[in-house]
């Protein structure tokens, strides 16, 4: 009896892995085969309200601009009863919403209400559920916005690509990574992330990244939790491409993060022996000549570290540190880093930097090398206030 429930059981699982699957292969064929492409999501009326500034910086002729309006306005007309429906309920066994729902979910799209732009987009915060089950949530869109650009055509393209990310259930558990729980194909692109928004509490990666009040431990920190995520996606082949501090929330005092965003590339979850040409990539990336791997991540991390350890955004100093030898880029207000760590972490960050990504170190390689860092660093606070107390110790007279 106990073999046929089990039987049962793996037959369910098998059903519903199939069944996730197969939305997941019916959104990306809507969106990725240019069945649909992103037209429809382009000429939709708000991208014109929503833009900045709707006029081409690289073309001023007024008459030509207003004639490209009224194409826009014309091409709005005529997709405003474009059918955006998949033909499933749900993608990757996460739930697709209605752009009516979403709307409802983040209070219509109020840019007063934005709290920054995405690589891709931009993040609002929301509510879902109803009562004393009613929660805080966090919205990311891939926007369309006026004027066209070429990174328009790629977005579609990314959108399928996170969500697969989000949705692969060998990775989606890792507490690093933001969890997915509802996804909008309608009208407008868009994720939903069940992360609580505080404004008084949730940062992210690039507000601190300059500031004296985030220590060198909290930056250690950071930087281990982000390693330890990409340790665990590679041991599975997959690779994120494009990473910012500003696609890394940390929510809670903590600093506990969650990654929820990065840029596109779309051999990253197709194993390392599939070469596949980067149309487009937002961000940062690595040089590796539009072919990503594990490799194109640990550069890309090493530039973020760059940024933790000088306490400045990167620039060509950090080149001419690195080719004049310089032993230590760690900046010097970080008083509690002994001169041998600073020089190891240095020596990581070239290394994780070099042009060729065979001659860059795992990301398992690295997070060794920051673990031991953070140990260290440990040891010798503890040293200190030991002193620090005998200091204090001797300095208390003795009683008669």
């Amino acid at each position: 009896m106990k073999d046929e429930v089990d039987e049962d059981e793996g037959v369910e699982m098998m059903k519903d892995k199939v069944d996730e699957d197969e939305g997941l292969m019916m959104m990306m064929k809507k969106l990725e085969l240019d069945e649909w492409g992103f037209l429809p999501y382009f000429y939709s009326y708000f991208n014109y309200h929503e833009s900045p500034d709707w006029r081409s910086p690289l073309n001023r002729n007024y008459d030509f601009l207003r004639r490209s309006l009224q194409n826009f306005i014309d091409n709005c007309d005529q997709y405003e009863s474009f059918d955006f429906s998949i033909g499933t309920e749900t993608v990757g066994g996460v739930k697709l919403c209605s752009y009516a729902e979403l709307q409802e979910i983040n209070d219509n799209f109020d840019s007063n209400r934005c709290i920054q732009k995405t690589l891709c987009g931009r993040l609002f915060p929301g509510t879902i559920g109803e009562g004393s089950e009613k929660r805080s949530v966090i919205v990311k869109t891939w926007d369309f916005l006026l004027p066209y650009g070429h990174g328009h055509v790629q977005r579609p393209f990314d959108f399928c690509d996170q969500i697969k990310l989000f949705t692969n259930k060998e990775v989606n558990t890792h507490p690093r990574l933001a969890k997915l729980c509802a996804i909008c194909c309608d009208i407008r692109l868009a994720a939903v992330y069940d992360v609580k928004f505080d404004e008084n509490t949730t940062r992210f990666l690039s507000d601190v990244l300059l500031k004296d009040d985030f220590g060198w431990y909290d930056r250690l920190n950071v930087a281990i939790q982000l390693a330890n995520l990409l340790v665990s996606l590679h041991e599975k082949d997959i690779f994120l491409g494009s990473v910012t501090a500003s696609c890394i929330m940390i929510p809670d005092k903590e600093m506990n993060i969650k990654l929820f965003d990065f840029g596109p590339a779309p051999t990253r979850l197709y194993g390392k022996n599939n070469d596949m040409t980067i149309k487009c990539h937002p961000g940062r990336e690595a040089p590796d000549r539009g072919y990503m791997s594990t490799k194109s991540d640990v550069y890309v991390f090493g530039m973020l570290l760059v940024e933790l350890i000088t306490k400045k955004e990167l620039d060509d100093s950090f080149s001419d540190s690195k080719e004049g030898g310089k032993k230590n880029v760690v900046d010097e207000s970080f008083k509690e880093v002994d001169p041998e760590t600073a020089s190891r972490i240095t020596s990581l960050t070239y290394r994780c930097t070099e042009w060729k990504p065979e001659e860059r170190p795992t990301m398992k390689d690295v997070l060794d090398v920051l673990t031991e860092a953070m140990k260290m660093g440990a040891k010798g606070e503890k040293r200190k206030r030991d002193e620090n107390e005998a200091v204090e110790a001797a300095a208390v007279p003795l009683l008669a």
